[in-house]
């Protein structure tokens, strides 16, 4: 499958992004930052919960350094590359996995159409390897609910 890029979002992107993930007909994939960023926040106002719980979500995922899926959101979140004294910058088996475990959290569990990697580029995470990583394996993979996938760097 071709991977759609949407590379330095403009404000129409990010609205377009917003609607369809409040609507739930896109699988947003963001990075685990903390929960004042956008699409915490249109979690928060969909499911009112606490920005403390939210929080606590997104520190689980960095500290275990594994993807974590929220069906209920549709959204899934990715490590950041460095965190706490880790530092997987540039580890690319890594990014694969966290990759794929995107692919697999969307065919198994949220199956929407559409799979949105809306991305920032931010010290701390490896937006260029995470690209590359998603091109690759885009091309590669074999999906029975994703049509579409769609990278845009926010």
């Amino acid at each position: 499958m071709e991977l759609k890029n949407l590379p330095n979002a403009m404000q129409n992107d990010f609205n377009d992004i917003t609607e369809q993930f409040l609507t739930k007909k896109i699988h947003l994939v963001c990075v685990a930052g903390n929960a004042y960023e956008f699409y915490f926040h249109h979690a928060f106002k969909v499911k009112n919960n606490s920005l403390d719980q939210l929080q606590t979500q997104i520190d689980r995922v960095n500290q275990m350094n594994e993807t974590g899926t929220y069906p209920s959101y549709y959204m899934t979140i990715l490590p950041l590359s460095v965190y706490n004294g880790r530092d997987s910058l540039g580890d690319r088996n890594s990014m694969v996995k966290n990759i794929r475990d995107c692919f697999e959290a969307n065919e198994k569990y949220i199956k929407s159409s559409k799979l949105v990697f809306a991305l920032e580029r931010r010290p701390d995470f490896d937006i260029d390897l995470a690209h590359q990583v998603l091109e690759a394996e885009a091309m590669n993979a074999n999906f029975t609910f994703t049509k579409e996938i769609v990278f845009c760097e926010m």
